[in-house]
């Protein structure tokens, strides 16, 4: 059974051919399209890699990448961040965007933010990722139950991360800093996030904190730790990785946390997804309308298939709150798809005229 998040699992599966229609994107008049239409797929990191570097040599050429939208991407943080650059870019374009990564060395994060001619800085990056994960940042060594200690690590990976924003934005660059996924273990249980100076407790206060600036304006916030417990932290973190080649997470999660970081790309520049286009059959209600009939569909609360469904109508009414617009798309019959929606009153959505 495919894993809806790690495989991608809402996008279409990658064709047989897909390394040949790579290949051939060498030679194609029309590759930026085609590589969009390519990294639509839901590929694994190997074949976005691959699909990267392919797109990187057309650019590095001189293709013009329209009607891809040129984006440069500083990338810095504790781990290998070289191997992400190829997903990145094929990542990107699925989003509609030719992009260019620009990675610091090994653990320099505040080197690199603090010097205008560093690697980074030197090519003025449209935005600059801070991808730091728990190895990276002085905690754990604070005796548990120690509430100075404590908020001491904390406040110095808080004003860490403050210079070095500051250093990456003096330079004109917009900052995403990323979360930190908190580690598996955990040394008191379910008192790990209530005791101060554990390193859950630690981790939540440096998140919480980033958030705040995010709230703020100071930065975009990745927030790679949701995606982590989302997912699983024992999947999420690798020890043996880490230690081997200092892999922040296994190679298998960079499809969907190169997505993420696209997704927040494209929705600080005005290009996120405004519509949710809805099929009305085995979808907002259980069964065919056209078939079972207006008593046949299961729908509503008092039913457990009717109650799955109702959920799903929750969820497009809060992304309609947020400004989402809805829309349905149906082959009934105009009159038969509205015949639910006025026998049954207490339904959340309306098709409006």
């Amino acid at each position: 059974m495919a894993d809806l998040h790690v495989d991608l699992a809402w996008l279409a599966p990658a064709p047989d051919d897909i390394r040949d229609r790579i290949k051939a994107l060498a030679d194609d008049a029309g590759w930026p399209r085609a590589a969009r239409a390519i990294a639509g797929h839901a590929l694994g990191e190997a074949t976005l890699a691959r699909l990267g570097k392919a797109i990187t040599a057309r650019l590095a050429a001189g293709a013009d990448p329209a009607p891809l939208l040129p984006f440069r991407l500083g990338l810095v943080g504790n781990g290998t961040l070289d191997l992400l650059a190829p997903p990145l870019v094929a990542t990107f374009a699925r989003h509609g965007f030719a992009l260019q990564v620009i990675t610091g060395d090994y653990d320099q994060v505040m080197p690199e933010a603090l010097n205008p001619a560093g690697r980074i800085n030197a090519a003025r990056p449209d935005a600059v990722l801070v991808a730091i994960d728990h190895h990276g940042l002085p905690i754990g060594a604070a005796v548990p139950g120690d509430s100075d200690a404590a908020g001491a690590q904390v406040d110095e990976a808080l004003a860490f991360f403050d210079r070095v924003c500051a250093g990456f934005a003096a330079q004109g660059a917009t900052v995403i800093v990323a979360t930190i996924a908190a580690p598996s273990e955990t040394l008191a249980g379910s008192l790990d996030r209530v005791l101060a100076g554990t390193r859950r407790n630690v981790i939540d206060r440096i998140n919480a904190g980033l958030a705040a600036r995010a709230g703020a304006g100071a930065l975009l916030l990745l927030d790679t730790a949701a995606l982590a417990e989302t997912i699983g932290l024992a999947r999420w973190h690798d020890p043996t990785l880490w230690n081997i080649a200092k892999l922040q997470f296994p190679t298998m999660m960079v499809p969907i946390w190169a997505d993420h970081v696209a997704r927040l790309v494209a929705a600080s520049r005005g290009r996120s997804r405004r519509a949710l286009v809805l099929d009305l059959d085995n979808t907002l209600w259980g069964g065919v309308i056209g078939d079972d009939g207006v008593d046949g569909i299961a729908i509503g609360e008092g039913d457990a298939t009717g109650e799955a469904f109702l959920e799903v109508q929750r969820l497009a009414l809060a992304l309609r709150k947020r400004g989402v617009v809805l829309a349905v798309s149906s082959k009934n019959t105009d009159s038969v798809a509205r015949t639910p929606f006025a026998e049954h009153p207490d339904m959340l959505l309306r098709l409006d005229d």
